[in-house]
């Protein structure tokens, strides 16, 4: 059913070992397949991810950008899969 992406932000972001990350601030779309390609995830809580993270969101970053395989479930919450480091692109 087609849906619109927009209604993901805002939406609360756990891992699926029930760790709060943040909530989204973004959705990032591939424009030539009309598909989420990540979601961009603002104000990451410290801790959550690992130490090189942390140290990135202490020098300024905002957050950072979860590629949307990661994603397990999508109802009140959105619940994503424990985040590999490799993964994660910090956005500023």
């Amino acid at each position: 059913m087609p849906t619109r992406a927009s209604f993901l932000k805002g939406m609360s972001v756990y891992t699926d070992d029930a760790i709060l990350l943040g909530r989204v601030d973004d959705v990032v779309v591939d424009t030539d397949l009309g598909t989420v390609v990540a979601l961009a995830i603002g104000r990451v809580r410290e801790g959550t991810i690992s130490e090189a993270v942390d140290r990135k969101l202490q020098e300024g970053k905002r957050g950072v950008t979860v590629p949307y395989k990661l994603v397990r479930a999508i109802g009140d919450i959105i619940i994503i899969k424990r985040i590999p480091e490799f993964e994660i692109v910090e956005t500023g």
